[in-house]
């Protein structure tokens, strides 16, 4: 059985997901939860879209095989140990602006894979600190359940897809497309024109800050396999391969998005922590479009 979380409010990047699982699990199931643990004080957890309805009917649409629909008293019943919740990867990136995030995140994927015990889990790659951190989980606590991992998905400007990007109008949609932009610009830098890195990230967010009503959270480069920090040893290593992740803040709504640096023809693949070419991969080429444009 192959499990898909979610919190509803799905999309084509949530449809890529069931496309992946189908490919390698004949059972498929979606949960929808928007988990109370994964907000903190302040945040949208009362007004985040919840269209169960129009949910269903898509689910319906792609034939998945079950919709695991429970509620937050249901699953706080369930027993997690208390280390669980506690990591340093926690408090870094969107953890130091969403400090109980990440440890609601693990509770919530800890129970899945306990009390389910799905074979599979599939995640998309937009959050990219949240499929390291259940890859470490999984694997601290040695559950069973194997992750795949999927590329995500953009608009044709380029734009990541998500169920908040219901919060934005037209005017602010098209604003958003600066965070890849950005993403892009770091990339080429530090490939085509052998930038050193820190010029890389600074000349990025230079190009994030002509738009006053963006304020830049972090732009940040770490290590694609775990998302240690980046030095001088793993810099210079023909062996260590690099992602920029970064957050947002457009006129009070938070963006979160992330590219690879130096992975080109094979990636790797944060679920076997293995160097494999990109047919064999868990992880494809990172980015794709609704447009099938290769650009991106």
């Amino acid at each position: 059985i192959t499990l898909i979380p979610t919190m509803g409010a799905l999309h084509k990047g949530h449809i890529q997901l069931i496309e992946k699982a189908r490919e390698i699990q004949a059972q498929i199931c979606v949960s929808i939860f928007v988990n109370p643990a994964q907000f903190g004080k302040g945040e949208d957890l009362e007004t985040y879209p919840r269209p169960l309805e129009q949910d269903l009917k898509l689910l319906q649409a792609q034939k998945v095989d079950a919709v695991f629909i429970p509620k937050a008293k249901e699953m706080d019943f369930l027993p997690t140990p208390e280390r669980i919740h506690t990591h340093a990867l926690y408090q870094q990136l969107c953890g130091k602006s969403r400090p109980v995030f990440f440890a609601g995140v693990a509770n919530i994927i800890y129970k899945f894979a306990k009390y389910l015990r799905p074979d599979l889990m599939v995640f998309g790659l937009k959050d990219y600190q949240q499929c390291i951190v259940v890859k470490q989980l999984l694997q601290r606590e040695q559950l069973t359940t194997q992750l795949q991992f999927c590329p995500l998905i953009r608009t044709s400007a380029g734009l990541a897809l998500s169920s908040r990007n219901t919060y934005m109008n037209d005017a602010q949609l098209v604003r958003a497309e600066r965070l890849f932009q950005s993403l892009l610009l770091c990339r080429d830098l530090f490939v085509n024109e052998g930038h050193h890195l820190q010029k890389c990230l600074q000349r990025s967010q230079d190009h994030l800050n002509q738009d006053s009503g963006i304020e830049i959270e972090y732009f940040e480069a770490r290590q694609f396999n775990n998302l240690d920090l980046v030095n001088e040893d793993t810099l210079y290593s023909k062996h260590t391969r690099f992602i920029v992740c970064a957050a947002i803040v457009l006129d009070g709504l938070r963006l979160i998005d992330n590219i690879p640096l130096n992975a080109s023809a094979t990636y790797w693949n944060i679920a076997t922590s293995q160097m494999t070419s990109d047919q064999d991969s868990g992880i494809h080429p990172p980015y794709r479009k609704e447009t099938n444009d290769d650009r991106y």
